[in-house]
């Protein structure tokens, strides 16, 4: 019996802790932005490396009717494409349980960042933190998973 109790209490734990561990490809699918003004779809690449490109914007057209780009998809001012077709995040890596390392693109300032992500427990919250440098002086924003491009 005191071998039962004793193989209980180290099995249950462990099974517990593999079944709720995050996966490498936990990352991929579609995830609201900060703000709810984006939608990010993160794919798998063929050489094992994860992308997100925006797929969803709350305002896709130019607002502003003095614009002369009125009407029209916005623009990225540094890179000339649509912002629907703007990759932010790129060559991420899966670095270790729940954590993925690569860069990520400020389409509002023309900056890419090196960046750390990782992922809640349940997979439904994504942790980013953009930085040059060392990443203790840096910029954390959290994405919240949704079903689709809407």
């Amino acid at each position: 019996m005191k071998l039962f109790i004793a193989l209980y209490t180290l099995i249950i734990p462990v099974s517990l802790n593999v079944f709720s561990q995050v996966n490498e490809d936990d990352i991929c699918g579609y995830w609201f932005t900060e703000n709810n003004e984006a939608i990010i779809k993160i794919t798998k690449n063929g050489d094992n490396t994860f992308s997100g490109m925006f797929c969803w914007l709350l305002e896709p057209n130019e607002p502003d009717s003095t614009n002369a780009n009125f009407g029209n998809p916005i623009i990225d001012q540094h890179t000339g494409m649509p912002y629907l077709q703007t990759i932010i995040l790129r060559d991420a890596v899966y670095a270790e349980t729940g954590k993925w390392k690569g860069e990520i693109y400020d389409p509002r300032h023309g900056t890419t960042y090196k960046c750390n992500i990782s992922l809640s427990e349940n997979s439904q919250t994504m942790t980013l933190k953009g930085y040059i440098g060392i990443s203790l002086l840096g910029k954390k924003i959290i994405w919240t998973r949704t079903c689709s491009c809407q």
